[in-house]
């Protein structure tokens, strides 16, 4: 029963995160901007199921985890430093950054605290070794969302944006190695 709770508990967080987005863009008047972020609109709806299954995609401890949580968020900070950037270089208002302001929006501040806990999950499924039929499921989903998020950046950027393709790549890259070469 505790595993249960867990599973719905993670497969609620990118949910949740998603239409408190939705909520607090539609306060804003900016629906139609989130609508065009396809990453968040659309892809971040495939982790429903990659949390629900990932208790099951793990074969390492708590504080691997935590340092997995603290990188992440490392790197998180300098890739959010990097797009607030590019958003007030390009003039680009978003749901989640306002221009006018220059800060994160609600949405923004929501979806990144979204980011700070799936980040460090997607990472440890894919350093995860563990084997059994629910790493498959979880690759498949997180090869969907990968495989989204360059079809996104062109939509987004016009082209597959340089800082999306280095970190996609190296996804697939890993996840398809992951796939053939471990389990």
């Amino acid at each position: 029963m505790v595993i249960l709770s867990t599973q719905i508990f993670l497969a609620l967080i990118p949910l949740v995160a998603w239409l408190l987005q939705y909520s607090l863009s539609a306060k804003r008047k900016q629906l139609n901007i989130f609508r065009k972020h396809h990453p968040s609109y659309y892809l971040d709806l495939t982790l429903i199921p990659f949390n629900f299954f990932w208790i099951y995609t793990l074969n390492f401890d708590l504080f691997y985890f935590t340092m997995l949580f603290l990188i992440s968020a490392v790197a998180y900070y300098f890739t959010s430093r990097y797009w607030i950037r590019m958003h007030r270089i390009e003039r680009r208002e978003s749901h989640m950054f306002s221009i006018k302001n220059e800060k994160l929006t609600p949405a923004g501040v929501v979806h990144t605290l979204f980011a700070l806990i799936e980040i460090p999950m997607i990472l440890s499924f894919i350093l995860s070794l563990a084997e059994n039929k629910f790493v498959y499921i979880n690759s498949i989903l997180l090869v969907i969302f990968l495989l989204g998020g360059l079809r996104s950046s062109i939509k987004v950027h016009g082209k597959i944006h340089q800082a999306d393709i280095s970190f996609f790549t190296i996804a697939l890259l890993v996840i398809l190695i992951k796939l053939f070469f471990f389990i």
